[in-house]
């Protein structure tokens, strides 16, 4: 007979996932990291990359260095970091690069699966 290890081990795994989210949204709100881009899926939901100076790759600015441009840029970031409190979005997965890496979110909210 296999010991069940699950029900121990599930709240483990899913308190260290919101960790990571919590943390992901701390660097979000400190500028520390940001939107980089978008992917689409043909499943009807999408998923943003995040990334910044703290993974090696560069800080997303406003074209042209406008107001409020970087205010909207600013503001997205805050709307992300408030979804990964209330555990709409989670990050799905970490993109490596040669010299940096980035992390994916994704979540109810954007029309995807709760992950976990």
């Amino acid at each position: 007979m296999k010991p069940d290890w699950r029900p121990w081990l599930d709240p483990f795994v899913n308190g260290m996932r919101q960790t990571l989210d919590l943390a992901v949204a701390a660097l979000l709100l400190s500028g520390q990291i940001t939107v980089r881009s978008l992917i689409l899926s043909t499943s009807s939901e999408f998923r943003l990359n995040l990334t910044g100076p703290i993974f090696g790759g560069p800080r997303t600015i406003a074209k042209g260095k406008s107001k409020s441009g970087a205010l909207i840029l600013d503001a997205v970031d805050v709307m992300i970091a408030f979804l990964l409190i209330l555990n709409q979005l989670n990050v799905s997965g970490v993109f490596l690069q040669s010299q940096r890496f980035s992390l994916t979110v994704s979540g109810p909210a954007f029309g995807g699966s709760r992950e976990g």
